[in-house]
Formats: C-alpha cells, sequence, structure tokens
C-alpha cells in the first residue's frame, strides 16, 4: 500500500534527485519575500551645554536631546562687572563655566564662534 505524499515532500524528493543527477534545483515558483532592513538604534541621549561667549555678558543654555526631541532644562547669563580687568573677567568665566560643568555634567558643550569685522556697516550687510 502506498501512502500519499504531500507536495513540499514531492517538491523535496525531486530537488534531491536533480541533485543526484547533477541537474540544476528547480526554480521555486513562490514569490521572494524582502528581508526587511534593519532599524537603526535611536542615538544615546545627551546633555548638551551651549555657550554664547562675550566678555562682560555670557549666555548658556542647557538641553537634553535624544536625538528627536528637545527638553530645555536651564538657562542663564554668566555677568562681569562693566569696568572688570580683562584678566577679572576670564577669571570668572572659567570660574562660572566650570561649576556649570560640575552641577550639571553635559556630555557636550558648544560655544557659538565669534565675529569679527573692520567695517560696522559691511558687517550689518
Amino acid at each position: 500500500m502506498r501512502v500519499k505524499k504531500s507536495a513540499e515532500l514531492d517538491a523535496l524528493l525531486a530537488a534531491s534527485a536533480a541533485r543526484a543527477k547533477g541537474k540544476k534545483k528547480p526554480a521555486s515558483k513562490q514569490p521572494l519575500q524582502p528581508v526587511p532592513a534593519p532599524v537603526p538604534a535611536p542615538p544615546p541621549p545627551q546633555r548638551i551645554l551651549g555657550l554664547d561667549t562675550a566678555l562682560r555678558k555670557t549666555g548658556w543654555g542647557l538641553i537634553d536631546s535624544n536625538g528627536q526631541h528637545f527638553t530645555a532644562v536651564d538657562c542663564g547669563v554668566i555677568s562681569s562687572l562693566p569696568k572688570a580687568s580683562l584678566s577679572d573677567c576670564l577669571r570668572r568665566l572659567n570660574g562660572a563655566i566650570k561649576e556649570l560643568i560640575t552641577r550639571y555634567h553635559p556630555d557636550i558643550a558648544i560655544i557659538e564662534g565669534g565675529f569679527y569685522c573692520k567695517n560696522v556697516r559691511t558687517a550689518i550687510i
């Protein structure tokens, strides 16, 4: 008595017999399924300290970012007296920025670049 075989078993046996005879595997009639693209890992959360430098008044802001959303944490101004010497202003800036880093532990700091121009009219244009 012969047992009926399933279609999958028939295909497997046919492929095996073809390999034994040196023939290529018969082409599958089922369409290939697309392989899903790997999903990139989200960037790690970062705490960012931004500084808008000036000798007498330096603005700072602190934000948290997860790569898509930004959350304001804190902000402020580091001020020096108008008649303070250059060395006093720099000393105050140094101490205040060190304090910000110690208090908030930023992952990265961004400092706005200075812009210099000899002619004020040219700078405005």
